[in-house]
């Protein structure tokens, strides 16, 4: 008697998963194949414009403490913290940006891994092998749980179990510490659908503290990431928000 591995339908079962897993490989890499170039463009852009702003700061800062002296008469100050709060915005627009680009293909790629899923869970019930957990590709999407392994905490998930306010809910200084890893995340760190955090666009690892300038658009940032140590005592802006208030202290 035959063994249904070697029947015609088994065979048949497993050169559609093949094919199908050979399918899924080729989108997965004219997906990602543009991401590293888009990256280092928009990067590039960002790190141009923080050249800008910290250049333009201090020739703010510069003619501020002399303007009473020898500062020019034609030099418009109030039009230069303008410039340079426009230069900041133009920075975190690139940074949204880059932000949804990411974004978008990581939900593209949490569908295939999901599309994928399925196809070998019919394969198997048309193989009448029933469900084997072992070989079972184990996703877990981050609109149902988040996976209990380091940085796989979403947004939504800390603001329910940390009491932490979602975006634009903002109170006093914030700080959140990840949860350590318990060793039961069965895929990759950050392979699904995270938001993305701090200068570093990573996500959420560690400890991290918020930026009580209600506009700033990263508003979480990794400690090491802005040079601290420990929890800030009062308020706390990061490095670029800081930058524009003091420029717009030393007009005033």
């Amino acid at each position: 008697m035959r063994h249904l591995k070697d029947s015609p339908i088994s065979l048949l079962c497993n050169e559609e998963t093949f094919m199908s897993s050979a399918n899924y490989l080729k989108n997965y890499v004219e997906r990602v194949q543009d991401v590293p170039a888009y990256l280092r463009r928009h990067l590039a852009l960002i790190r141009d414009l923080d050249e800008k702003v910290q250049g333009l700061q201090t020739e703010i800062e510069q003619h501020s403490s002399s303007k009473k002296k020898s500062a020019p008469k034609n030099y418009d100050l109030e039009s230069q913290v303008t410039r340079l709060v426009s230069l900041a915005d133009e920075k975190v627009t690139i940074a949204a940006q880059i932000y949804d680009f990411i974004d978008k293909h990581i939900q593209s790629l949490d569908e295939d891994l999901r599309n994928l899923e399925a196809e070998i869970k019919n394969d198997k019930e048309r193989l009448g092998m029933g469900e084997d957990e072992s070989a079972t590709l184990k996703l877990e999407s981050t609109k149902n749980k988040g996976r209990g392994g380091r940085g796989s905490v979403t947004a939504a998930a800390l603001a329910a179990a940390e009491g932490v306010p979602e975006k634009k809910k903002r109170g006093r200084k914030r700080t959140l510490v990840e949860e350590e890893d318990d060793g039961t995340s069965l895929l990759p760190l950050h392979a699904e659908n995270e938001p993305l955090y701090c200068y570093c666009q990573k996500p959420s690892q560690g400890e991290m503290v918020a930026c009580d300038n209600e506009e700033c658009a990263l508003e979480w940032f990794h400690y090491e990431c802005v040079g601290l140590k420990a929890a800030p005592v009062g308020e706390w802006l990061c490095p670029d928000c800081a930058k524009v208030a003091n420029a717009i202290s030393a007009v005033a």
